[in-house]
């Protein structure tokens, strides 16, 4: 969320790293409420405090629509906004803007259809393997297109969350899958509804109210070395926490498969996300993000702060 003070004007964008489709709407219409009934508040006190009515105004301030010009850009009333039939061209830049991107902060309920469009990412697609047990995800795999010979070959994987995973990741891969597809195939199994697709894209917060700031620290080597072993057996789970793909996973196993050193692994894994991840797509990497991976894999967030504790 970048937010931009002028003098008579508050600018607020949410931005995606990969598309603005994925932007929650749920959040970003919680964004524009809370920070609607805050400006009314202040607005209200300082009329109150600074004029001799005894009533206050409803129009202390207007909410409206920014295109997606970074300078001097175009505002459209929100009032406005429900009129449309077509997509917003802004005036001045000429600037298309679909129904998603106009009303991503006005509260609805329905699924965009840009969204359901969109192929699930790695995250997308462990999150949807926590959410159903094995049996589930077996029927939700069937629907997608999945053959029953082809859980053969899966069958050597153990670990519960790892073959589920594998199992979802395979039907993405085989079938190019979309939203849409995987909200249509756990309709037909009876087994979750639109609704469980907000939680794939949401994921479970973390909290961080305790001394917040420590959390925006960017990992030291050091903080790499003591964090490492702690990750434990969850390599592959971390690495997708962290918003890095499979492929990524294979690059690094594969150059762990003689020296089979498990802390190194995880090391590597922090380093990749560290120096190449977040440089590639201009992410500033924080400890919070890698306390976040941490809490996804299973690991309290408390024994992240204990490891570092000397450190913040």
């Amino acid at each position: 969320m970048y937010i931009l003070c002028e003098d008579t004007r508050i600018i607020v964008r949410l931005v995606h790293a990969r598309t603005n489709a994925l932007i929650m709407r749920d959040m970003a219409s919680s964004i524009n409420e809370c920070l609607t009934s805050a400006l009314e508040k202040i607005s209200q006190l300082y009329i109150r405090t600074s004029s001799d009515q005894s009533h206050t105004s409803v129009e202390s301030f207007i909410t409206s629509i920014c295109c997606n010009s970074s300078e001097n850009p175009c505002f459209l009333e929100v009032n406005k906004l429900f009129k449309l039939d077509k997509p917003w061209k802004c005036p001045s830049h000429g600037i298309e803007h679909n129904v998603h991107t106009a009303n991503i902060m006005v509260p609805s309920r329905v699924t965009n259809e840009e969204f359901l469009n969109e192929r699930p990412s790695d995250l997308h697609l462990r999150r949807l393997s926590l959410l159903y047990s094995r049996h589930e995800i077996r029927e939700l795999a069937l629907q997608l297109g999945l053959k029953t010979a082809h859980f053969d070959n899966l069958l050597p994987i153990d670990d519960p969350e790892t073959w589920k995973f594998e199992v979802v990741r395979k039907c993405r891969d085989s079938f190019a899958l979309t939203f849409r597809n995987v909200r249509y195939a756990l309709e037909r199994r009876k087994i979750g509804n639109i609704h469980s697709l907000c939680k794939l894209v949401k994921g479970d917060p973390t909290d961080f109210d305790k001394e917040p700031e420590k959390w925006d620290l960017v990992p030291t080597e050091e903080h790499i070395d003591r964090l490492a072993p702690i990750i434990g057996n969850n390599s592959l789970q971390f690495l997708i926490e962290l918003e890095m793909e499979f492929k990524t996973w294979e690059q690094i196993s594969y150059r762990h498969t003689i020296e089979r050193d498990l802390v190194k692994l995880n090391k590597d894994i922090l380093e990749e996300w560290r120096t190449k991840f977040c440089k590639m797509h201009s992410l500033k990497p924080t400890l919070r993000k890698i306390a976040q991976a941490f809490s996804n894999i299973g690991k309290h967030i408390d024994i992240v702060e204990n490891t570092l504790s000397d450190l913040f």
